[in-house]
């Protein structure tokens, strides 16, 4: 009975590392839509669910609506990109340039995006549910109707001056300034 056993077990062993000698690796995004982003700069509705971009240099690719679903763009430069309602859910945009980016609409929920510039972009209806917000600069970037904006870090963050702190009226105001987020409050009335 020992010897049964023991053949069992020998066969069970030889099964199951060479399934892991046999099968490749799995990945969540085509390679289809990666190939024509690098080839084309523009891969809209494409599934880059996440993909490894760290420190690629897509400036105005036209993502509209890709699945970018914990894709990898640390350090990237997305300079000018139309990224418009795609979805960054829990993708790594630390470090990454997003100047003047269309990312209307996109889902930025737990995205990291810490020391992101996202300088005069498009975040109008964009929601940052759960987004790591350190240091991350929104100069000049168009907040309206942007989703659960909530600054709890210690690094300073810059954003719109608010003549009257509305998480609302951040659209098409001209004036900006860097405060400490402890100092950040949303408040009815004037300063």
């Amino acid at each position: 009975m020992s010897r049964l056993f023991s053949w069992n077990l020998t066969l069970l062993l030889v099964f199951i590392s060479s399934e892991g000698l046999v099968s490749s690796p799995s990945y969540a995004f085509k390679q289809i839509d990666l190939d024509q982003l690098l080839t084309d700069n523009k891969c809209k509705h494409c599934d880059l669910r996440e993909a490894n971009l760290i420190g690629v240099n897509i400036e105005k690719a036209d993502l509209q609506g890709a699945n970018l679903q914990g894709a990898n763009l640390l350090g990237s430069r997305l300079t000018g990109a139309n990224l418009q309602g795609a979805n960054l859910q829990g993708a790594n945009l630390g470090g990454s340039v997003i100047e003047k980016a269309n990312l209307q609409g996109a889902n930025l929920t737990k995205t990291d995006l810490t020391i992101s510039d996202f300088k005069g972009a498009n975040l109008q209806g964009a929601n940052f549910t759960g987004a790591k917000l350190v240091g991350t600069d929104f100069t000049g970037a168009n907040l309206a109707n942007a989703e659960n904006v909530n600054f709890q870090s210690e690094s300073p963050i810059i954003l719109p001056h608010m003549g009257r702190p509305h998480i609302n009226q951040f659209g098409g105001i001209h004036h900006y300034r860097t405060i400490q987020p402890q100092k950040l409050r949303f408040h009815r009335g004037r300063h």
